[in-house]
Parts: C-alpha cells; sequence; structure tokens
C-alpha cells in the first residue's frame, strides 16, 4: 500500500501513536491536526483526539516517506 492511501485509512480513525507506528514515522503532537471530540482508537484501544491531518513538519516527514511501501497496515473494515 502507497502513503497517499495509507494516509486515506489512517486519518480519523487513529490516534498519533498508532499513525506513528504503522507509518514508522515520529509526529510530535504540534505536527497535526485532530477530531475535536475524543474517540476509541480502534489501534490501541484507549480514548484519544483521532489524527485528521498532518501539519506543518508533520507534512514534510510523510513527504520525506513518500516513495515507501507501508506493509503493516491494519484491516480497517469497521472503523467508528
Amino acid at each position: 500500500m502507497r502513503l497517499e492511501e495509507a494516509k486515506q485509512e489512517l486519518y480519523g480513525n487513529y490516534c498519533r501513536s498508532c499513525i506513528n507506528d504503522i507509518l514508522g514515522v515520529h509526529l510530535k503532537p504540534n505536527e497535526c491536526y485532530y477530531q475535536y471530540y475524543s474517540q476509541i482508537c480502534p489501534g490501541c484501544g484507549e480514548r484519544h483526539h483521532l489524527v485528521t491531518e498532518a501539519a506543518g513538519m508533520g507534512k514534510v516527514k510523510l513527504f520525506i516517506m513518500s516513495g515507501k511501501r507501508i506493509n503493516n497496515m491494519p484491516e480497517l473494515g469497521t472503523s467508528h
């Protein structure tokens, strides 16, 4: 799976920590935009404000890895 496909699946469904684990990046809290209300993240099972998009340096970090394949992408059949 390519990064663009992974981002479409992950944004709005996972917390920053799980996105870091899945994509192999280190997004910091200020490098993401979040949903207003917290929800249960299906990746870790904890309540978090889920990531809706990368911001600032987060976009740069994702751009740098944009040519890499994402092999450990979880199945997202049941989100929210």
